[in-house]
């Protein structure tokens, strides 16, 4: 038999260990045939050295195949497959597809793929993951042949919110609030503890001008201009600031809620605005991480200093913007998100339900360097 018909190809960037991958590809080639019965395993240092593993990895590998009744390993002698009739009957494992859309901005997308991938093996599913361009930009629809179950991250592009509505296998969609088919479960974040401790802080500061800016996000008209809207969980985490500004007995006015876009032009512009206005602010709460360094940027090129003339918080809990300006945060525990997700999967595969619920996932405020004591003064024009 060809050496290499025991090599696999291992994804180190799936979050998916290394034992399982190959213990999922030896078991389907076992199912189909490939591996046939009785045929022999060559020995484990040989397999070992073969496939670039770790001998204790392989060994895994293979006791998991063993608890399966796939194969037999007898001590001393060598790894042989297992004859039909010895094959645990529950073979198939349930197939779960983590769909990733093809949006630029992500920055969170590879930690929760990795808390996604191994809270989903932890109950017993198998994981593909299938990203949009590689899938197919053209396509109209989802792929979902044989796969049990769809996990996709949020996109803010209307076509992609009308592929999901062609899905027919149990649906869980990350974040996205509004324009989602009713059958789908949704994980979103619900940014008011986080607001409410964020605003409790920075009222122990002395902040009482404290404002909120929230995402436009820009789509192409037919004529190639650009338009800019909010961005949907904007509103959300408006209502959501509006509501922990108001139980802070501070002032909630429309006036102090905002928007700009994802580019440093618009930061500059509202950062300008901000500062010439009448009523000028001494903190501001950010939509998210990026948003909140666009901003930064903005207020020191006007001469201000971050956070002695104004404070500045975000959300996301990014890792770059925690690297570079160690940067307040209102953060999400990503690996809940994930843990809750699998679970709702698992379940609805299982079991199967009613579709269309939603569970919301709680912030909590992570102070860092761009928080301070409220200025003596507002900040004036340099």
């Amino acid at each position: 038999m060809a050496r290499d018909v025991f090599s696999v190809t291992l994804d180190r960037k799936s979050g998916i260990p290394a034992y399982r991958q190959v213990q999922e590809e030896y078991r389907n080639r076992i199912l189909g045939g490939v591996f046939p019965e009785g045929m022999v395993f060559p020995s484990e240092g040989a397999m070992a050295r073969e496939l670039r593993l770790n001998k204790l990895t392989l060994r895994r590998a293979i006791l998991e195949l063993e608890k399966e009744g796939l194969v037999r390993k007898a001590q001393g002698r060598p790894t042989l497959v297992s004859q039909r009739s010895e094959w645990v009957q529950t073979q198939r494992r349930a197939v779960v597809s983590i769909m990733i859309p093809d949006d630029v901005f992500e920055p969170y997308k590879e930690e929760l793929l990795g808390h996604l991938c191994r809270h989903c093996v932890r109950l017993g599913m198998d994981v593909r993951v299938c990203r949009e361009a590689e899938a197919g930009a053209s396509l109209e629809s989802i792929p979902q042949n044989g796969v049990d179950g769809i996990l996709t991250y949020p996109s803010p592009r209307p076509e992609y919110a009308a592929r999901l509505e062609k899905v027919t296998v149990p649906l869980l969609v990350f974040e996205m609030r509004e324009d989602i088919p009713g059958h789908a479960d949704r994980v979103v974040v619900d940014n008011l503890n986080g607001y409410r401790q964020a605003l409790e802080h920075l009222k122990a500061l002395g902040h009482r001008e404290i404002f909120y800016i929230g995402a436009l996000v820009g789509r192409k008209n037919l004529d190639g201009t650009i338009r800019y809207a909010m961005l949907r969980n904007t509103h959300f985490n408006t209502l959501f600031f509006r509501r922990a500004m108001e139980d802070a007995g501070l002032d909630a006015s429309p006036e102090r809620c905002l928007e700009m876009p994802f580019q440093q032009e618009g930061a500059d512009a509202l950062i300008r605005k901000l500062m010439e206005a009448r009523e000028r602010p001494t903190a501001l709460i950010v939509f998210n991480d990026e948003l909140a360094q666009f901003a930064i940027r903005a207020l020191n090129r006007r001469g201000l200093t971050v956070p002695d003339d104004i404070s500045v918080v975000g959300g996301g809990r990014f890792p770059d913007a925690v690297a570079e300006t160690r940067l307040a945060t209102v953060a999400v525990d990503r690996d809940e998100m994930a843990r809750t997700a699998a679970q709702r999967m698992h379940e609805r595969m299982k079991n199967g339900g009613l579709a269309g619920l939603v569970i919301e996932i709680a912030t909590r405020f992570v102070n860092g360097a761009t928080v301070g004591p409220a200025p003596k003064r507002q900040p004036v024009e340099p």
